[in-house]
């Protein structure tokens, strides 16, 4: 008799002792799984090494699996390859997927691209879903072959008919982005679904954006419906979704404190934007009682997880005192770390910072500098274009320059900075005419600079 997966283990073990091949390799697959089984890796070895030598092609292929990643006590890639290539010469579609991963890391082997996309198509072309998705992922990314949006998508289609999760995703995804077909988010949304029926919760999170974002017909109680099975899923993204949607009152009934609960479990999840939302609630008291407090600790959290936003945040905090102690050193330690991060207005304040010499010793040169990365960001709301202004009008890091100053003040102005259009008059006042006509020409054909 065979043993199939209902077998009992005893029934399993009498029949692999008696010599059954079949039954060796599934005894050694219950214990490498802890399958009706305690998870024991010596008995899985000794079985399976000895279905495997006997010619069981799966049995090749689990001992692989063993050496692979299985077993950490015996982790040694050379030896997985030498076993996926045995079960890949007869045709296992696993082990051609698993050997093709390795040649494509060159782990236990020379790395191959190649070579690893062959064997991938060969575990596709027999039908193995996992490798149809690798195979399109490669085409996808362009992962040792030029990108090709229409052959990524083919293997996604395979993968998507046969009834795959994540092959039906993937179709949703291309339609979406318009990847190797033409953007169609009514299809799109028609795979998604697909995806979500088998209880994916990637699926689930893209729906939450299609029914709530307006790209397909509005229907929000729908949206908010997958955005809540993928929370419950753990889907961080889409706790963090649901706050938004509450905080904006759009697709749902503003309700702060509500979000604040999504954000908070988002960040208990590791999500650093959500956290940082909690604190800007506290912060403002946005329907929530005042905490500065709390807000912090909640910044904090963010900053410390590498949340440029957080961290310029934070610094500014510091930098100014308001609602927590004035702390130069700290200040500096959060801007420097958002301003090296890009993040704009934390590039504007440490401007500031080497302006007035707080923290660190006055330095106008970078001054200039940082004011002018954050003022080149093009973000508004940074105050940076005023600044640079100043800093060329009154000479600061900078001999003083009053065109680049009168240039600066206008596009402040343009931003809406509405002093800025009396200081870019009262400095076109001392340019002159020819110098003012070149002002507007930089201004009409230059970027920022």
């Amino acid at each position: 008799m065979d043993a199939t997966a209902e077998t009992p283990l005893e029934a399993v073990a009498t029949l692999a002792t008696a010599g059954d091949v079949s039954s060796q390799c599934a005894l050694g697959a219950r214990y490498a799984e802890g399958n009706a089984a305690p998870t024991d890796y010596v008995q899985a070895r000794y079985w399976l090494l000895k279905s495997a030598e006997a010619g069981n092609v799966e049995a090749a292929r689990r001992m692989g699996r063993l050496y692979d990643f299985q077993d950490p006590s015996i982790h040694d890639p050379v030896a997985a390859v030498r076993w996926y290539l045995v079960a890949a010469q007869d045709g296992d579609a696993i082990a051609q997927n698993n050997l093709a991963l390795l040649y494509r890391a060159g782990d236990g082997v020379p790395r191959d691209g190649q070579r690893a996309i062959a064997l991938f198509r060969k575990a596709a072309d027999a039908g193995y879903a996992l490798a149809q998705i690798t195979l399109g992922r490669t085409y996808e990314n362009g992962t040792d072959v030029e990108v090709d949006y229409q052959e990524a998508m083919r293997w996604y289609l395979k993968a998507g008919k046969d009834g795959d999760a994540l092959g039906l995703l993937k179709v949703g995804y291309m339609y979406d982005m318009g990847w190797g077909v033409p953007v169609d988010k009514r299809v799109a949304t028609l795979w998604y679904e697909k995806a979500a029926a088998k209880g994916l919760a990637d699926a689930e999170y893209n729906l939450g954006i299609m029914y709530t974002s307006g790209d397909i017909p509005r229907d929000c109680e729908r949206g908010i419906h997958f955005y809540e099975l993928a929370a419950g899923q753990g889907f961080t993204n889409a706790l963090h979704n649901l706050g938004n949607l509450y905080v904006e009152g759009g697709c749902a009934p503003r309700d702060p404190d509500r979000a604040g609960r999504f954000w908070r479990q988002a960040a208990a999840k590791g999500h650093l934007g959500a956290a940082r939302n909690v604190g800007l609630l506290l912060w403002y008291g946005d329907g929530v009682p005042m905490d500065r407090e709390g807000a912090v600790k909640w910044y904090q959290l963010a900053a410390e997880g590498g949340l440029a936003e957080a961290q310029s945040d934070l610094g500014r905090f510091y930098m100014i005192g308001d609602g927590i102690a004035l702390d130069y050193r700290l200040a500096l330690k959060w801007i420097r770390l958002a301003a090296e991060a890009n993040e704009p207005a934390a590039m504007a304040n440490l401007g500031y910072l080497y302006q007035k010499g707080y923290g660190l010793p006055v330095n106008g040169p970078l001054a200039l500098d940082w004011m002018l990365r954050a003022a080149r960001s093009g973000k508004a709301g940074t105050g940076a274009e005023y600044k640079v202004g100043e800093y060329y009008r009154d000479g600061i890091g900078t001999p003083v320059d009053d065109l680049l100053a009168y240039v600066w003040f206008s596009r402040a102005a343009a931003a809406g900075d509405a002093g800025a259009e009396l200081d870019a008059a009262k400095v076109a006042a001392r340019l002159g005419p020819e110098k003012l006509a070149q002002a507007q020409l930089l201004l009409a054909t230059s970027p920022a600079n």
